[in-house]
């Protein structure tokens, strides 16, 4: 994007992800410039009937119940296991500043 020379008030959004931040950068003629943006993580509490140890991404987080666990913004993928009743995978999109619950129940099939 080509900027004027001097201060530029941006705006960075994402509705999907819950993204909306006002940035401003100062644009030097003929020069680029950056803007290194770190987009605050959504929070998921996650939980299972009965319990489960679950995975996000493919990485272990603990076993339910689970509170506050930092996600950046985007889809991310959940696995719940258990011993009696299997794994359940299912998907969630993470929502930037915003906390979301996920719960499964593991005794029914395909919900």
């Amino acid at each position: 994007m080509k900027l004027t020379p001097g201060p530029n008030d941006l705006r960075i959004v994402n509705r999907g992800m819950g993204i909306d931040l006002p940035r401003s950068v100062e644009a030097v003629g003929g020069a680029m410039a950056s803007l290194s943006i770190v987009f605050p993580p959504g929070i998921l509490e996650i939980n299972a009937m009965p319990w489960a140890t679950v995975d996000v991404d493919g990485v272990e987080i603990g076993k339910t119940p689970l509170a506050k666990v930092e996600l950046s913004p985007g889809r991310h993928e959940v696995v719940f296991s258990h011993p009696k009743f299997g794994q359940r995978k299912t998907s969630v999109t993470i929502k930037s500043g915003k906390p979301q619950r996920l719960s499964v129940d593991l005794r029914r099939r395909g919900r």
